[in-house]
């Protein structure tokens, strides 16, 4: 990635040390001299090539499909190996671990050798994390991914994940943070959309705005930073990204026209939904888009993520997969 490839502070300490045993007329050329001792780019600028994925069956399928495609090695760690989809991973060269999460010495010996690891277990069982974090602080592992995705919020249904940042920086594992916003391919399920049955339920005005991804095309995303970005770029970053923000009533009026049919719109009221923001996944979700907290970060900060990690994602909109 150009950012940071001639950035003058990751060259400037580097450069430092080639020369600090120079004459003083050769520091006069610290470009020729950097360039005939060091042809290889500073130790900064490598990437992870060694990758292990704890739960291939959701985002973590297409992260594996990428950076198999992409050369990379890759590990797969999962409660159930038989699945079809893990054993053409395992044809493509993907090494599968069949185990309990909860069994660190087991996750320990299937992270060996591994620099990345990525969770992808699904927002339901974010509670296997913890033993998986320790395991892979002991077994080396160099940065952890936890399953993020989604928004920031670590309140509610998403507590847990609270409780895995702060167990990553109390065993000092430098970790990413990815977020998403919600994964177009479930919008009805999370969002409480029937589009088939002609309606969808709104919490409050349905005006406002939030992220919208696909889940293909957030593993695309994943997979493409964590092998291209330079390792110094990754250790503790928080990187936002979404295909686009929508509010309810944009969907609304994108779904009418997609389906060619009358979508009633029902309200329910913001204080009616907050009752269940704890307990039920959909009424969180449903609340933190109607309060502005549904969103990957703020606009500049999802555009800035993309120009900087993968300016040619170009992602699939969220009327695609209105059918």
């Amino acid at each position: 990635h150009p950012s940071g490839q001639f950035d003058p502070d990751v060259s400037k300490p580097r450069t430092s040390k080639l020369t600090i045993q120079t004459s003083p007329q050769d520091t006069s050329k610290p470009t020729d001299h950097f360039n005939q001792t060091a042809p290889q780019p500073p130790p900064a600028m490598s990437v992870y090539t060694k990758f292990a994925i704890i739960g291939a069956g959701g985002i973590g399928g297409t992260v594996a499909d990428e950076l198999l495609k992409k050369g990379a090695s890759v590990s797969i760690l999962t409660r159930d190996d038989t699945q079809q989809t893990l054993q053409a991973f395992k044809a493509r060269g993907a090494k599968l671990f069949q185990l309990a999460y909860t069994d660190e010495d087991a996750v320990k010996k299937a992270l060996a050798g591994s620099e990345v690891a990525i969770s992808a277990v699904s927002p339901y069982h974010l509670d296997v994390q913890p033993p998986v974090v320790r395991a892979a602080k002991a077994a080396g592992i160099q940065l952890f991914v936890p399953a993020e995705y989604g928004v920031q919020v670590t309140v509610g249904p998403n507590a847990y994940k609270k409780v895995v940042q702060d167990l990553l920086a109390e065993v000092q594992l430098p970790a990413t943070l990815f977020y998403t916003g919600i994964f177009a391919e479930f919008l009805p399920i999370f969002m409480d959309y029937h589009f088939e049955q002609g309606y969808m339920n709104v919490v409050g005005k349905g005006e406002t705005p939030y992220s919208v991804t696909s889940r293909h095309d957030a593993g695309r995303f994943v997979a493409h930073v964590l092998s291209t970005a330079p390792k110094s770029a990754l250790d503790g970053a928080k990187i936002p990204f979404e295909a686009e923000r929508l509010s309810p009533l944009q969907i609304h009026e994108l779904a009418e026209k997609k389906l060619g049919k009358n979508i009633e719109v029902r309200s329910i009221t913001y204080e009616e939904n907050m009752k269940k923001f704890d307990t039920d996944f959909t009424a969180f979700l449903t609340a933190l888009g109607e309060d502005g907290r549904g969103v990957a970060g703020s606009e500049q900060e999802v555009q800035d993520s993309v120009a900087k990690f993968f300016p040619n994602w170009n992602p699939a909109k969220y009327e695609t997969f209105l059918s």
